[in-house]
């Protein structure tokens, strides 16, 4: 396959509360990346909907974005079960 490598420079979270991992590596052509992206749920309830910002060498424009959005319903706690005597 003809072309250039993908080259993913930066990815930056919206705000705060959205992390991102991405390769570092260029991506040639054919092949797959992947970017992981963590929304931290931490005192949050509800709807949410955060960007990420890509920032590469691909053609037509250097930043695209990704949206994440969920419904956080209620918070988990998890507590060992006591051992029975």
């Amino acid at each position: 396959m003809a072309g250039n490598p993908l080259r993913i420079t930066k990815v930056r979270g919206s705000c705060y509360c959205t992390k991102a991992e991405f390769p570092t590596a260029p991506i040639q052509p054919g092949e797959r990346g992947y970017i992981r992206v963590f929304y931290d749920t931490r005192s949050k309830i509800g709807q949410f909907r955060a960007a990420v910002s890509i920032i590469s060498n691909a053609l037509g424009t250097d930043t695209e974005h990704l949206f994440v959005e969920g419904n956080i319903i209620s918070p988990v706690s998890v507590s060992p079960i006591p051992d029975e005597k």
